[in-house]
This record gives C-alpha cells, structure tokens and sequence, in this order.
C-alpha cells in the first residue's frame, strides 16, 4: 500500500458509516489490520486458500492452472 496513514484513515470512515475496502495488501499482517479497523473488504494477490485471507471471502479467486 503507498497511501500513508490509510488504516487511520480508513477507522475514522467506518466510524462514519462508510463502507471501507484497503488495497492493495500485500502481506498477511495488513489483511489482519484492515480487519481490525473495520474494513469491509481488502484487495489482495493473497491466495484465498492462505491464512491471510480467512476474514473474508474472496469475491473472485484465480483461475485454476491450465
């Protein structure tokens, strides 16, 4: 992610009855962070199936290998 401050950020929307999303996360210590703000979703290259994406549930999932 290159937008600083977006888990503040992003707290202080929910807390105004927004929804949030936060991408593009890249490491399961920030899946768990935007879960702990309250986002509602997360953007992620994370694999479905890894721990770091088990708050959620994948809205799409990669094609299986040809």
């Amino acid at each position: 992610m290159s937008t600083e401050g977006v888990f503040e950020v992003a707290r202080a929307l929910v807390e105004q009855g927004v929804t949030v999303g936060i991408g593009t996360i890249t490491d399961p210590a920030s899946v768990h962070r935007a879960a702990e703000v309250g986002a509602s979703f997360a953007v992620s290259f994370c694999n479905p199936r890894d721990s770091c994406a088990q708050r959620w549930t994948p809205v799409c999932s990669p094609s299986p290998a040809r």
